[in-house]
């Protein structure tokens, strides 16, 4: 599924930038619930195949592995932001960077300020900063955070890492959720969605609540878990054909998302949907396919380290306009590449070893 996960990843690089070529693709919200979909799939997986978690020794060395591949790059990315931040400061006194942490210097209390020092470097809690809004000395729990004058995300340097927040979540149930039944975990997923809908009727559909609150994302993670409990069970009958006839499906709706009508809740859910029945099938057709798993290798890297490009890309070159899209993803691939090629893939080596 390399293809596919390259492809979100520029989905929410291009939200963030500009459009590739004219093109946004599913956008950042469905881009992020169907990685979470491939992540509950992936995570069935390898509790599956790769990991005997029967004790505390096993279930460490899975959340272990899973962390090893998620914060080398993060804290890389992190540290190469907070090198520009300072450097501006010293050589053009912009405090660009640090602006928000300037402007609001009053809520940065003692636990505030420890709060946003572990968040940001460890990632955990990120999620919660995107709730919590601040307004008259009060602190409340905003129903949307894009029309708020002060919100606690703000104060991340990595904005979107608040996602690997909610995966490591995951990560940390996963292993007690796989042994479950069938059975209960989709009544849990059912639950779950239909808890989502009557929030929405409530008038909490706005970001964070669309796709930030962790219990409701975890029904996705739990679909993409159920998808891979199917593929387990009906093997047999996923052939050749119709698994490329899925991946041509999925790759074609991606680049076709923005132009299916304007109803923006239908047709995100629609695709979901089909983008959740046919994860089976795309894994088969994929699974072998070294050219694919190279590609979805530099998804990750790419959704981390966009952001930073595109500072350094608007602040070398401001009247960059409609180009930025493009010329971030160019340098986040090369990126991606060189860090794999360079770093990570000795850290694999390591992850592989502990698991064998």
């Amino acid at each position: 599924m390399g293809v596919l996960r390259f492809l979100l990843a520029l989905s929410v690089l291009a939200l963030h930038t500009s459009p590739i070529f004219g093109l946004t693709l599913v956008g950042g919200d469905v881009a992020v619930q169907a990685f979470y979909i491939i992540s509950g799939f992936y995570m069935s997986l390898v509790l599956t195949d790769k990991y005997e978690i029967t004790n505390w020794k096993g279930y460490k060395i899975f959340i272990t592995n899973r962390l090893l591949k998620l914060y080398p790059v993060y804290w890389l990315t992190l540290l190469a932001l907070l090198i520009v931040g300072i450097s501006s400061v010293w050589i053009s006194k912009s405090t660009y960077i640090f602006q928000y942490y300037i402007n609001n210097k009053n809520l940065l209390t003692p636990l505030n300020i420890v709060y946003f020092i572990v968040s940001n470097i460890f990632i955990l809690g990120q999620d919660l900063l995107f709730i919590i809004g601040f307004h008259n000395n009060n602190y409340f729990f905003q129903t949307d955070y894009s029309n708020a004058n002060i919100s606690l995300h703000r104060f991340l340097f990595i904005k979107q890492a608040w996602t690997i927040s909610l995966e490591i979540y995951f990560y940390l149930l996963v292993p007690f959720i796989h042994k479950l039944k069938t059975q209960t975990i989709i009544s849990i997923a059912i639950l779950l969605f239909a808890s989502r809908f009557y929030i929405y009727s409530k008038g909490y559909f706005e970001q964070p609540w669309s796709y930030q609150f962790f219990p409701f994302e975890v029904g996705f993670f739990l679909v993409g878990l159920l998808a891979h409990r199917w593929y387990n069970l009906n093997i047999s009958l996923i052939n050749k054909r119709l698994s490329l006839t899925s991946l041509i499906v999925i790759i074609t709706s991606t680049f076709m998302f923005q132009y299916f009508g304007s109803n923006g809740l239908l047709k995100k859910y629609i695709y979901l949907s089909l983008f959740a029945c046919c994860v089976p099938f795309i894994f088969e057709a994929t699974k072998n396919n070294k050219i694919d798993k190279v590609i979805g290798e530099t998804s990750y890297p790419i959704y981390i380290v966009h952001g930073l490009i595109g500072l350094i890309i608007v602040a070398l070159i401001p009247k960059i306009g409609d180009r930025a899209g493009i010329i971030n993803l160019l340098i986040s691939f090369i990126f991606a590449i060189l860090f794999n090629q360079i770093v990570f893939k000795y850290i694999e080596r390591y992850r592989q070893k502990r698991i064998k």
